[in-house]
This record gives structure tokens, sequence and C-alpha cells, in this order.
């Protein structure tokens, strides 16, 4: 995504240096980054106009990038928490010796100790998980619904633009980059799936 920003901005700098470069003196408004009107004035006051539309875009790919990376960290402790639970309930029992007490001690029973914190830890890791869906599924909710609209802006821009590849190659990369960014929310949560159910298969 963060790279998918970074191109869309670019291509409308080397379009801004290619005119330079051919003595244009017009700057059109087509090599700004998104279409804006401003009325007559775009012209005499266009690179504002172009930084501020590089500040939107780098601001809503960060902000965007930012809120993954946090879900990606989350998902992945979880899933990290989800295997020491796992770990440790394989290893339950291992270390005892050849005398077996059939009824131990509870508060003197090491394995039952470590059962019982298994089971703690692994409610703390189902509510931190609870935690995670909470804070993340109305950002889903829109984030899926917009992917679904740009999506098909991106998919008729490409439609009415067939004869013209140039004015392809920007809707389809940003097509691409929403494709790849539903792909890997939606993995991520594949992700935790799976390992939630180490500590069953555990045992």
């Amino acid at each position: 995504m963060l790279l998918t920003g970074f191109l869309y901005m670019l291509k409308s700098i080397v379009m801004i240096m290619i005119e330079d470069t051919s003595n244009s003196t017009k700057l059109t408004v087509s090599n700004l980054p998104f279409r804006v009107e401003y009325g007559h004035k775009v012209d005499q006051h266009f690179y504002p106009i172009l930084l501020h539309g590089y500040l939107t875009v780098f601001s809503h790919v960060t902000a965007t990038v930012s809120a993954d990376t946090l879900y990606f960290t989350l998902i992945q402790h979880a899933c990290g928490m989800f295997s020491v639970v796992g770990h440790s309930l394989e290893h339950i029992g291992k270390d005892n010796d050849g005398n077996f007490n059939l009824n131990p001690e509870k508060m003197e029973d090491g394995n039952y100790k470590k059962a019982l914190g298994c089971l703690r830890r692994h409610l703390h890791v189902i509510e931190f998980a609870e935690l995670i869906e909470s804070t993340f599924t109305n950002i889903f909710l829109v984030s899926v619904s917009l992917n679904m609209i740009g999506g098909s802006i991106c998919g008729i821009q490409v439609l009415m633009n067939l004869n013209d590849a140039k004015d392809i190659v920007a809707p389809f990369a940003i097509y691409i980059a929403q494709l790849t960014h539903m792909f890997l929310q939606f993995w991520q949560a594949q992700f935790l799936l799976d390992y939630s159910v180490l500590p069953y298969e555990s045992m």
C-alpha cells in the first residue's frame, strides 16, 4: 500500500519533469495526484496545490499502514500466546520420575499448577482475541466496503481508458493494492484461527 502511494505520487512528479524539459509554459491539472477543482487559479497556485495533494496521499497511506501494522502485531502476539499455551500443555508431566502418586495434593502437585496456569493463560488469550475483534470489527467493515467501492471505480476507469495505456496503470495499481490489502487482512485473521486450536491439539 505504501509502495503504491509512493508510485502514485511519483507518476505526477515524472509528468511534471517531462513537461519542464519540454519547455511547456503551462502546468496542467492532469499532473496532480488526483483530480481537484480550484477554479481558474490552478496554474497560478499549482505547486501549493500539488504539495497539498502529496500530503493528502501520504497521510492517507500512512494512516492505513499504521492501522494495519498495529493489527498484524496484535494478531502475531495472540498467535504467540496460543503457541506458548500449547507448548506448556505438551510438556506437562514430562519431567516426572517413575514414582507416580495416584492421590496427589492439588496444592503441592506441580503438574496441576502448570495445567491451571495454562488454563488461565488460555482464558487471557481468548479475552485478548475478543478485544482485537471488538477493536477492528467496525474498521474492517468500513475498509472492506471502501475497497469494494474503490475497486469498482478503478475497474470503471480501466474500462473507460482501454485505448490509452498510460491512464490504465494508476487505477490498475490501486486496484492491485486494494486486493493485496484485503488479502493481508483476511490472511492474518485466518492465521489467528489456525493458532487458536493449538492448545486443543497439544493435549
